[in-house]
Parts: structure tokens; C-alpha cells; sequence
């Protein structure tokens, strides 16, 4: 009934009765129409069921209409109820283990609502759940129930970009996506997907593009799968964050038909797993418009034992920075297939510090190239004697060799330092590779060696370096494998300290410097292999000033 209705009943009433009953029944109507619009808000800090925390006094009751007030800080310590809350910025409301409060209307938050094992039930169908500016909202319900998440299923969500949503526990992990269950889009997410003392998958079954992530999508201790169903095809997320080891993100699992995009600002990963293509066939394209921090495991098409799968291509636009302190990363990894795919890979610059980088561990027998392209430096200073940078990093595969070929564009410096273990290798296959570095090239460590790989990977170079190459220490091979291997230097090529090797096999090997030779110190070695006979066709040709 509307108030018109009531107001036309309550005139009817006094028609019909005398005076003291007319003031009567003006009174019950005074104060049951108060009742339904009683506004109340907090006073200041304190116990939701005191009184005094209200203004006016009184607990808050089921008509109520409630706020928080800005600093003023609300635990909810027994059952507690309101027809609507609002959270001002910076208020807060929380709740001891299993108190509920039960809604009949809207709950804004603009401040911050940390559950704490509490709950929350929304009894209005349609009403609105909204987070502001810089609000956080905690769920970790103690009714971890369909029926407990009716805070989700009974309303309408409005999440602001700027907004934080973080859900410390979740009902349902294998059919009950997020995103499912909120009407539009998201702010900053944060995921957990621990039962127990094991974390689990929770496939979102591609709703995050539709209900698009504006802030950081933060994965904590959680298995967060974005697609399985083969559907993703162009999914937007503002910034990516892995926190620990017990972090998984899968962006698709399982085959793809065709190629699919992800893109975002930015990665930061902090010990956790990330896979692009995880154990199926299809090809990715990866967008990172800003800087990818690595410490964990990164495997944009990785098989990891499924025979004949991960077969795609990989195109990888990092924008920013690629920093890589430990851990792994991997452009294409499969060792269970030799019908892997080639990779486009593109960087704004590079610093790897430890750990293994490889842009390709697998076997194609496709003919065409993959690249490698860094905008600006290639910075690599080992850390330890097991750290691994390659381009091409295997050779071959159940017999059958792996034919890529790559082509490494460098625009800025090569610079190469630490400990002298460390291993940096151009190709290990038997394809055809062409390396041009635009800057100098600088050796102060490491063990660098290009045309490298196992019995019969050896293949032509063509080798160029514009701005000269300055060795200080570590070790340098131009040519480890058979092949011809062509060599330009311009500026100039000057030997401090280390070990410098044209030719450590057969073919012939031919250099132009177009500059001055220095050697200060080390040793700068034509041709350096005992078990190899030095003839015509194992020749070396020096043209230079």
C-alpha cells in the first residue's frame, strides 16, 4: 500500500468516529509513518547494539534507514538489522565470528566492511550493492553457503573502478564464477581459493570479459582459471598481481581454436605460477601496455606431459620493462609435442638478474622465423653459475631437431656481467639466426655463445653489432657450432680482460670491423677448437682498419 492509499483510509477513519479516537488514530499513524522512515546515524565509535552509539539514541531496527559516519568505527557484536546502510569514506564496520546483519534495502560502501567470519543477509531482491571510491569490502561470510551469498545473489551491483572487493572465502569453486554473480564490472578483485590446506581451481569460465576487471586483479592464495570453455577471445584487466608461491593464474586451459588476446597494464609476479595456454593447443597474444616483474614461473604455451599438445604461436608485447630477479620464464615450453609453434616476442627493455629466461624450449618444424625485439637495453647480470638466458634454448626432441629460426634485434646496449658461470646462448638449434644490436655491446661476466646447441645444431649467423664491442671479462663465442657465421662491428672492438672466440668449429667465419681493435688484456682467440683441423673450408677472414 503507497502512502496515498494510507493517507485516504486514515481520512475515511475519521470520519467515523469521535474525537478522542480521532487523536487516537492521528497519533498510531504519526508514529508508524516515522517507524518506516527513521534516518539514524553513528554518533561516533563503538557497539552497534548500544544505544548511544545512534543518533537519535536507539538501535538501529529493520525500518531504519542507517550511515556511519566518516571516522567513526562499528562492530557488530550480536544480530543486528536495518533497512539500508551506507558506509561513509573512511568509516568502517565490522563484525565478530557469526553475527548477521540482515538488509531489507540498499548498502553503500564508501569507507571499509571487513566480515570477519560474520554475515550478511540481503533480503530485497534488486537491491543495490555499492562500492565507492577507495572502499574496501572483505567477504569471508561464516555462512559460507548459497544461502549465506545472498548479499550477491539478491542484488545489484555498482563497483567502482577505484573500488576493492576481496574475497577471502567462496562457496562454490567449481561452478560458481565471481563474476557470475555481480551485475556489472569490477574495481580491484582480490581472490583466494583455499580449502582447507589445498588450493583449488576456480575456473571464472571467461565472465571477466564481459564483467571487465578496471583495477588489479589480485591473486593470492588462489588457482584462478579465466577460461576453459574455448570462448575467450579479447579480455581486458587493469593489472595483474601473483603475491606468493601458492599463487596460479591460468588464462585459458585446455585447447583454443585460433588466437586470443589478454592485455593489461601491468604484472607483477611474486613467486607465483602464470600459464597463458595450459595444456592445449591455440595461439595467445599477450599485451603488457606498461612493466612485467617476474620472481616466479612464467609459461605463456606450456605442456607439461600431454603428448602432442600446446602446439601454437606466441605473440608477447611487453611495453615497459621486463625485470626478472628469479625464477623462470618461458615464451613456449613443451617437451611432449615436436609441432610446438614460433614466438613473436617484443620488449621495452630487459634486466635479468638470476633464474632461467627462455623465449623458446621447444620443437617446431615450422619454417618461419621467430623474433625477438627489445626497444631499448638488454641488461644481464648474473647472479649465480646456474642462471640461463636463451633465445632458442633446445636442440632437439624424440629424435627430431628443432627448425627454429630467430632473428634478434637489440635497439639499444647488450650488456652482459656477473658471475662467469652464468650461461647466455643466442640458439640452440639448427636454425638460421641473425642478431643486430643498434648500441654497444659490453661483456663484464657470464659466458656468452652464439650458434650453440647439441651434435648437429650448428647453422649460419649473421652477427652485427653498430656501436662497437668492449670485453672485460667472461667468455665470448661468435660461432660455437659449424656454419657460416657472418660478423660486422662497427666503432670498434676492444679486449680488456676475458676470453674473445671467432671460430670453435667448423665453417668458415668472416668479420668486417669498421673501427679500431684495442686488446688491453684477455685473450682473443681466431679459432679455438684441438679437435678440429684448421683448412680452407674452415676458414677466417678479418677486414677492418
Amino acid at each position: 500500500m503507497n502512502i496515498t492509499n494510507i493517507y485516504e483510509s486514515f481520512i475515511s477513519k475519521i470520519l467515523r468516529i469521535n474525537g478522542v479516537q480521532i487523536l487516537a488514530a492521528l497519533f498510531c499513524f504519526l508514529y508508524s509513518h516515522s517507524a518506516i522512515a527513521d534516518v539514524k546515524h553513528s554518533s561516533g565509535s563503538g557497539l552497534w547494539e548500544n544505544a548511544s552509539t545512534w543518533i537519535p539514541a536507539g538501535v538501529p531496527g529493520a525500518t531504519d534507514h542507517v550511515t556511519i559516519e566518516s571516522g567513526h568505527h562499528i562492530t557488530i557484536s550480536v544480530g543486528a538489522s536495518a533497512f539500508s546502510l551506507t558506509i561513509n569514506d573512511n568509516a568502517r564496520l565490522d563484525f565478530q565470528t557469526q553475527k548477521t546483519l540482515t538488509l531489507n534495502g540498499d548498502f553503500v560502501v564508501n569507507g571499509i566492511v571487513d566480515m570477519l567470519n560474520g554475515n550478511i543477509t540481503q533480503s530485497m531482491s534488486g537491491a543495490l550493492f555499492v562500492l565507492g571510491p577507495n572502499s574496501t569490502f572483505t567477504w569471508q561470510p561464516g555462512n559460507n553457503t548459497s544461502a549465506g551469498a545472498t548479499l550477491f545473489s539478491n542484488s545489484t551491483e555498482q563497483f567502482d573502478p577505484n573500488s576493492t572487493l576481496i574475497i577471502k572465502t567462496w562457496y562454490d569453486y567449481v561452478s560458481a564464477p565471481i563474476a557470475a554473480m555481480v551485475s556489472g564490472n569490477f574495481g580491484n578483485l582480490t581472490l583466494n581459493s583455499k580449502t582447507g590446506n589445498y588450493i583449488v581451481e576456480w575456473n571464472q569460465d571467461n565472465l571477466f570479459e564481459m564483467h571487465h576487471i578496471a583495477g588489479t586483479l589480485t591473486i593470492d592464495d588462489a588457482w584462478i582459471t579465466l577460461d576453459k570453455s574455448g570462448e575467450i577471445t579479447n579480455t581486458l584487466i587493469g593489472k595483474i598481481i601473483l603475491t606468493n608461491s601458492h599463487s596460479y593464474l591460468d588464462i585459458h586451459h585446455g585447447d583454443h581454436t585460433g588466437t586470443f588476446s589478454i592485455t593489461t597494464s601491468e604484472i607483477i609476479n611474486n613467486g607465483g605460477t602464470i600459464h597463458g595456454i595450459y595444456n592445449g593447443d591455440g595461439s595467445i597474444d599477450i599485451h603488457v601496455t606498461g612493466d612485467f616483474t617476474n620472481s616466479g614461473s612464467v609459461y605463456l604455451i606450456c605442456n607439461d606431459g600431454i603428448a602432442n599438445k600446446g602446439n601454437g604461436n606466441l605473440t608477447c608485447r611487453i611495453d615497459g620493462s621486463y625485470h626478472q630477479s628469479s625464477g623462470d620464464f618461458r615464451g613456449i615450453y613443451n617437451i611432449s609435442s615436436v609441432n610446438a609453434g614460433i614466438f613473436n616476442l617484443s620488449f621495452g627493455s630487459i634486466s635479468f638478474e638470476s633464474g632461467i629466461f627462455m623465449a623458446h624450449y621447444a620443437c617446431t618444424q615450422l619454417s618461419d622465423t621467430s623474433r625477438f625485439e627489445v626497444n631499448g637495453d638488454l641488461k644481464i647480470n648474473f647472479f649465480a653459475p646456474s642462471d640461463i638466458f636463451r633465445f632458442v634454448g633446445l636442440t632437439n626432441l624424440s629424435s627430431s631437431f628443432n627448425k627454429n629460426k630467430i632473428s634478434i634485434n637489440i635497439r639499444g646496449d647488450l650488456l652482459v656481467s656477473g658471475n662467469s658461470g652464468g650461461e647466455f646462448t643466442t640458439d640452440a638449434s639448427p636454425g638460421f639466426e641473425r642478431i643486430a644490436i643498434s648500441g654497444k655491446m659490453i661483456l663484464s661476466g657470464g659466458n656468452m655463445n652464439v650458434n650453440w646447441g647439441g651434435t648437429g645444431a650448428g647453422h649460419d649467423v649473421a652477427f652485427s653489432v653498430m656501436s662497437g664491442v668492449q670485453l672485460n671479462s667472461g667468455n665470448l663465442s661468435l660461432s660455437k657450432l659449424a656454419g657460416k657465421t657472418n660478423i660486422v662491428i662497427g666503432t670498434s672492438l676492444e679486449i680488456t680482460g676475458g676470453n674473445i672466440y671467432l671460430n670453435n668449429n667448423s665453417g668458415n667465419t668472416h668479420i668486417n670491423l669498421n673501427g679500431f681493435f684495442n686488446q688491453m688484456g684477455g685473450n682473443f682467440y681466431l679459432h679455438s677448437n684441438t679437435g678440429i683441423v684448421s683448412t680452407l673450408a674452415n676458414s677466417i677472414d678479418i677486414e677492418g682498419d
